[in-house]
């Protein structure tokens, strides 16, 4: 199957863009006419289904990056039109623009538990039921990326080691337990609390940092932790993760850990990963922001 484009119709405001799509699945048929041709949009609502419908005639398969939205995905179908195949072409993960935010609007992250909850939870319900005219789906991200964070998306670390979203999928497509389970990181504690975020201001001292976990019986669980400054939307924010903040742990490898906060005034977050010898990994991170001295912290 051929695919032309991905994501382009959002916030399109020049409806020949459609026709372009459809003049490129035309050329592509003509080319190749032995393979369907599909297209990727964000489907925010019926109105851009019903945009592909009406102007994409060439178009054989939907592809929807729909993540919560796969929930809507009847109605939308129904109301745009849309009787032809379609597949979720991404879905995951709560994304970082569907979950809460703090007060600086940085995304909570889930844990790798949470994720895991959440993605087992999603595809039975919306996925595993078979909806009529689903041709499957595909989970995103298979791989490592950066995207808000080095860990949202990732079903594997840059060390090609597995999160817990591995041990869902495999439950999930093939129905057998895995032999050996990710550890799961149950709490992360900032000063004994768990708190998904905080303000400090520069001068606030040392704190202290500790998770709860919990392992395959008779595993060995190590740990690491860093602070990185939080990706802003620019060149940083997809691509190369941010690089990890010296001087502010110092011992990084243990279950607990104090640190010091940077000195410089802005929005940085503290990872935690719990790794077993079976080249398994789970995270968690803890947003927070440094103000100026002087100001009032949250």
């Amino acid at each position: 199957m051929w695919c032309v484009g991905n994501e382009w119709a959002m916030e399109a405001s020049n409806f020949r863009v459609y026709d372009e799509v459809n003049r490129l699945a035309a050329l592509v048929h003509e080319l190749d006419p032995d393979h369907p041709v599909a297209t990727v949009i964000s489907p925010d609502s019926e109105r851009a289904i019903w945009l592909v419908q009406e102007r994409c005639p060439s178009i054989d398969v939907l592809a929807l990056n729909s993540y919560a939205l796969t929930e809507k995905l009847p109605q939308f179908l129904k109301k745009g039109g849309w009787e032809k195949p379609y597949l979720i072409s991404e879905y995951g993960a709560q994304a970082y623009w569907e979950t809460p935010v703090t007060p600086w609007k940085a995304p909570i992250e889930p844990t790798s538990q949470q994720k895991y909850d959440y993605v087992k939870k999603f595809y039975r319900q919306y996925i595993g039921s078979q909806p009529p005219n689903c041709l499957g789906s595909y989970l995103f991200y298979w791989g490592f990326k950066q995207e808000e964070t080095h860990t949202w998306f990732n079903v594997f670390d840059d060390q090609g080691r597995a999160t817990s979203l591995v041990d869902a999928m495999q439950q999930l497509w093939s129905g057998k337990q895995p032999q050996l389970k990710v550890p799961e990181i149950q709490t992360l504690l900032i000063d004994g609390k768990a708190s998904p975020y905080q303000s400090y201001t520069v001068s606030s001292g040392v704190h202290q940092a500790q998770l709860l976990t919990n392992a395959s019986k008779g595993d060995t669980l190590t740990y690491y932790w860093e602070i990185k400054r939080r990706a802003q939307f620019s060149a940083d924010y997809a691509g190369t993760p941010m690089p990890s903040l010296k001087g502010l742990i110092p011992i990084p490898n243990r279950l607990s850990i104090s640190f010091k906060l940077p000195t410089k005034p802005g929005a940085y977050r503290l990872f935690a990963y719990a790794y077993d010898r079976h080249r398994h990994v789970s995270s968690a991170n803890f947003a927070f922001e440094v103000k100026p001295s002087g100001s009032a912290s949250d």
